[in-house]
């Protein structure tokens, strides 16, 4: 049976979802950042029996109940009845856990940030192993976690581990605010807090600026997209080495972990990587065929106890990522030596100029260090020419005063040649996201198409105008 849930952060969002999966179930979140369009294509491919809706989003779930058998509330009792009213009325005697480990214990809708969105599948069995592997990354027990993800996915996880190793789960229902975090961090006394990477660089700035103490606070921990160095130093500069990276996927699990002594360290090379491979993790590079890596980079593969069974419904794609018990991660990869690993890029990022292969997020890394650009974000577009060419869009830190288009190739030149320059550079009031907060590469491709074809079809009127 699979239950899915629209909630936000809430006590009674956390434990409905726990209760779904004490029942066995399968546990499907809803993220409030997907649209009602999304959320429908999600509940048409996985046929849950349930639909659970928390009240502060009754409007979009209301769109949604006529496609489940089953709809109940969550402190209102529209569109059905409040799951909260009926549990009065259940006895108080425990109820023995009806999960076993090869059940799944969540079904996830990937980000879809290159492409169409996949549901990954989650047993009981990877959960045990995400907690193994969180207690060993994140230090001695209990945690005082200040969970500000949505609770319908990696938050939801988080608070389940907290409790797990008897800890005490804060949860953040408001929008990021460095200043508004800093303070929660200390009245509430939190040791644990995970943040995206574009959160961090405020959070740091923040911290430096205020100079107050965060006594309390031992680890923060970011991960779930590239950052760049420049951002991770700043970071480094507030927080030391309470700062840990997690290199990881939704089909993976944890994959690599980047300690707080590399961080201090400071070796550029080691910022530059996402770590060592996680506990219980393996990692080989390999070519689309199997065959080990012979370059220098090769796709990431990866083999734990964390690895997915497959998507949901989908054997095809099941067959294309998983081989031999091993999950291919579709990034590309460089491992050294001593055992870091960098991500060079996403395979279906990886742009092909003049025959040679340009890696997006190498470009990216080059953007975000330049002083006035704030984020950065870059796919290859189709060029007569060299067959493909650079499209960078950027965001910068002050609109009314943003760096010209020379500037910022000269920079690019000047970090990585001239190869990597962009031939085409846009600036935009904010990029284009994901439902999980990741740039948007497929949307920026199609925003890419019109841009340039506006720019052909503008150029041919300028043309004709001239004859």
């Amino acid at each position: 049976m699979t239950v899915a849930s629209l909630t936000e952060n809430s006590a009674e969002a956390v434990t409905s979802r726990l209760a779904t999966q004490l029942l066995g179930a399968r546990y499907l979140g809803l993220r409030p950042g997907y649209s009602t369009a999304q959320h429908a294509r999600f509940l048409a491919d996985t046929a849950p029996h349930a639909l659970l809706i928390e009240s502060e989003l009754l409007a979009s779930g209301e769109e949604l109940a006529g496609l489940v058998p089953s709809v109940l509330g969550l402190g209102t009792d529209e569109p059905g009845p409040d799951v909260l009213d009926l549990a009065e009325d259940e006895p108080d005697t425990p109820i023995a856990p009806a999960a076993a480990p090869g059940n799944l214990a969540t079904v996830t809708c990937t980000g879809g940030s290159t492409g169409t969105p996949k549901v990954v599948c989650c047993s009981y069995a990877n959960a045990d192993a995400y907690l193994r592997v969180a207690r060993r990354m994140y230090g001695a027990a209990p945690w005082r976690f200040l969970v500000g993800m949505p609770v319908s996915d990696l938050g939801g996880e988080i608070a389940q581990w907290t409790f797990a190793v008897g800890g005490t789960a804060v949860l953040w229902a408001e929008e990021f605010s460095a200043t508004d975090t800093l303070t929660a961090l200390r009245r509430e006394r939190i040791s644990h807090l995970f943040v995206a990477p574009p959160m961090l660089r405020p959070l740091a700035e923040e911290a430096a600026s205020s100079g107050e103490e965060v006594p309390a606070l031992r680890q923060v921990i970011y991960g779930g997209q590239p950052i760049p160095e420049a951002h991770v130093r700043t970071a480094v500069a507030s927080f030391g080495g309470k700062l840990i990276q997690n290199y990881g996927q939704q089909e993976a699990g944890f994959i690599s972990v980047l300690t707080g002594a590399d961080h201090v360290a400071g070796n550029r090379q080691v910022l530059r990587s996402v770590g060592r491979p996680a506990p219980e993790v393996e990692i080989e590079l390999r070519e689309a065929d199997g065959a080990a890596a012979g370059g220098e980079a090769g796709e990431i593969w990866v083999r734990s106890p964390m690895v997915m069974p497959g998507y949901w419904n989908d054997p095809e794609h099941t067959a294309a990522v998983l081989r031999d018990g091993w999950l291919r991660t579709g990034d590309l990869g460089k491992l050294r030596e001593d055992g870091y690993l960098q991500v060079v890029d996403r395979l279906a990022d990886m742009i092909m100029l003049n025959g040679t292969n340009v890696y997006s997020a190498q470009i990216e890394q080059a953007l975000a260090e330049h002083p006035a650009i704030r984020d950065a974000a870059v796919v290859g577009v189709p060029d007569e020419v060299t067959g493909e060419a650079i499209y960078a869009a950027v965001t910068v830190v002050h609109e009314d005063s943003p760096p010209s288009g020379a500037e910022i190739r000269e920079h690019v030149i000047r970090m990585l040649g001239p190869l990597h320059a962009p031939a085409h550079l846009r600036f935009f009031p904010q990029l284009p996201v994901t439902g999980r907060s990741k740039p948007d590469k497929k949307a920026l491709r199609e925003r890419a198409a019109t841009d340039l074809a506006e720019q052909t079809a503008s150029n041919r009127r300028s043309k004709h105008a001239g004859n």
